[in-house]
């Protein structure tokens, strides 16, 4: 995501989109980021943590496909909205499932480090795709990377679940 969210702007150059509009496209994904994270809880509270994350975590990856792949301004505006939805949708979820299977909070703190590590790296390599094989190769990365971290989420929480929820998986 960060290296989707480092070159969207010029996503947004690249469909023929002014600064103007480059400018609404991005304010229009920063407002729908609050909604994503405001509506992340009640959705969690009501159905799980683990189904609407990993919905919502395959969405985002399409999403940052389609983004990637569009020649068309109202197209990119549409999913980068949408991106920043589910991205921030996602990140109360993946926060509420390390409490929850670690309650010293070690696995939390370790997602703090991963996504610092991703804000750093994330447009470092997006750089080096754009480059060499162009702005789509972002959204074909993400997704190639949320199917093994959604297997991931999985596990763990089938293996804290077998534990009786006591936080030893986080060990």
């Amino acid at each position: 995501m960060m290296a989707y969210y480092a070159f969207l702007e010029r996503l947004a150059a690249g469909v023929g989109a002014g600064p103007d509009q480059a400018g609404i496209i991005v304010a229009v994904t920063q407002i729908m980021s609050i909604l994503g994270a405001a509506i992340a809880a009640p959705v969690a509270a009501r159905l799980s943590i683990l189904g609407p994350l990993v919905v919502i975590a395959l969405a985002h990856a399409l999403v940052v496909l389609v983004a990637t792949s569009t020649s068309e301004i109202a197209t990119l505006g549409i999913f980068a909205g949408l991106e920043g939805l589910t991205f921030n949708f996602t990140l109360p979820l993946m926060f509420a499932l390390a409490a929850e299977i670690d309650h010293e909070g070690r696995w939390a703190a370790a997602l703090g480090g991963v996504f610092t590590i991703a804000t750093g790296c994330g447009p470092i390599v997006g750089g080096v795709l754009v480059e060499t094989t162009g702005y789509l190769s972002i959204g074909w990365l993400n997704v190639a990377t949320t199917l093994p971290a959604i297997a991931l989420f999985v596990w763990v929480r089938k293996m804290n679940q077998d534990d009786g929820g006591s936080g030893a998986a986080s060990t």
